[in-house]
């Protein structure tokens, strides 16, 4: 009896777990496709929104049914798998570039690669000084916060709302002299 108590505990916990990060990833997810209202990308002549994701090939599937007959700025999603060996071929026609935390140690590699385009980077690392990316997710208080990092931003060449920025955590702020 005590090894059915403490497999079915196993099996209840993974299960929680799973539904939870689920949830989590629905939720980023919609997040992400609520403050691409707030955030202009340079003119381009792509029929489609393209969201690549790195470190995570459950999410993709969980995304395309997510974002199935949306659109973000009249365009309808694609969602695409980006890996080591294919990012290089999909940098110029990024929107957004998802590196989930699974992929730490890629972060710094994979956005020194993509800051020659205007690709919003967004992660979710647990810590809310992510300094690679320009929006990063994290669990505060058991609440999903986010940060932007305004020097990465800026070298982006997408323009943000002050209403998003108002709202989140900014990492290493910029100044109007330093654009002078």
């Amino acid at each position: 009896m005590k090894h059915f108590l403490v497999i079915f505990f196993l099996i209840i916990t993974t299960f929680t777990s799973l539904q939870s990060d689920i949830k989590e990833n629905v939720i980023k997810g919609v997040l992400i496709q609520r403050f691409s209202n707030f955030i202009d990308w340079p003119p381009n002549n792509k029929d489609k929104f393209i969201i690549g994701i790195f470190g995570n090939v459950n999410l993709i599937t969980e995304w395309d049914e997510l974002y199935k007959n949306q659109k973000i700025k009249n365009q309808e999603i694609q969602i695409i798998n980006i890996t080591k060996e294919n990012i290089a071929t999909f940098l110029n026609i990024l929107d957004i570039l998802f590196i989930n935390s699974k992929a730490k140690s890629e972060i710094s590699s994979i956005t020194q690669q993509s800051s020659a385009y205007s690709i919003l980077t967004v992660s979710d690392q647990q810590e809310n000084q992510s300094s690679d990316v320009i929006l990063n997710f994290f669990t505060q208080n058991n609440k999903i916060q986010f940060s932007i990092n305004q020097s990465i931003l800026m070298k982006s060449k997408l323009k943000v709302s002050y209403r998003l920025l108002k709202l989140a955590i900014i990492i290493n702020p910029v100044s109007v002299k330093d654009f002078q």
